[in-house]
């Protein structure tokens, strides 16, 4: 039987360039994020250890608020430090197996996050609507079986991003920059969807500026009409409003 026969390129090591066409800007970027990672991390900790070891917030609202808690800490670690590297030591390179791990944790946590605020969602909804039978609803079995789904699921669109990285690491599909020095991405899991291009980004800041001139104009014809139809009403006979 023939073989099929690849031409892809398979790349082992990545260059992480940052926030695209703001490079020159990346020490006043980190700020932000150095300051949000220093807040959250110590705040994150300090609210899990409160849950765990006062046994009266052993409550459906505070355990998921403590899972909340972990997945903001995991998912603030996989990125922020690597970012911070990149903002102020240029440190990009990054091996394959890294960038597939980092891209497995990143999307796996978002999920997993997003069930967790959907399950706080439905708790508060029994706990205001169903006082009386929020304990017999929300017992310890169904808050087990909502943290294995909520882990399964995540898990599942984790390896979902894994393997698509993979596909395209086997195949060569990204957007080469600069051949010469290697793979160069924006971030992980960048793939072809890459914006970072002059001519997309042209593309897409005259998109902005069409779309703000015309709700611009579309504002200004409709001050014009009102001021008009004042005006008009302004001509008649005026009325008089008697307290």
């Amino acid at each position: 039987m023939p073989t099929a026969n690849h031409s892809g390129t398979s790349h082992t090591v990545f260059h992480l360039l940052g926030i695209p066409c703001l490079e020159d800007q990346h020490m006043w970027i980190s700020i932000p994020f150095f300051i949000s990672y220093v807040t959250a991390l110590p705040g994150n900790s300090l609210l899990i250890f409160i849950i765990l070891t006062k046994r009266s917030l052993h409550e459906p609202m505070y355990l998921f608020l403590c899972m909340l808690a972990g997945a903001d800490i995991v998912l603030s670690t996989c990125t922020i430090p690597q970012a911070l590297a990149i903002f102020w030591f240029h440190a990009g390179h990054i091996s394959l197996d890294r960038c597939i791990t980092q891209l497995f944790i990143i999307h796996s946590t978002f999920i997993s996050e997003l069930g967790i605020l959907l399950v706080m969602a439905f708790d508060r909804y029994i706990a205001i609507c169903y006082p009386l039978r929020y304990t017999t609803v929300l017992t310890n079995t169904l808050i087990k079986k909502i943290c294995m789904t909520v882990s399964l699921r995540s898990y599942d669109e984790g390896r979902r991003e894994e393997e698509n990285l993979n596909n395209a690491t086997i195949k060569g599909d990204f957007p080469s920059m600069e051949p010469e020095d290697g793979q160069h991405l924006w971030y992980c899991g960048s793939g072809k969807d890459n914006v970072c291009s002059s001519q997309q980004a042209e593309e897409v800041h005259g998109f902005m500026e069409a779309a703000f001139c015309e709700a611009n104009e579309d504002e200004q014809a409709v001050s014009k009409q009102s001021n008009d139809t004042g005006n008009k009403e302004g001509d008649g006979n005026p009325h008089m409003l008697i307290l």
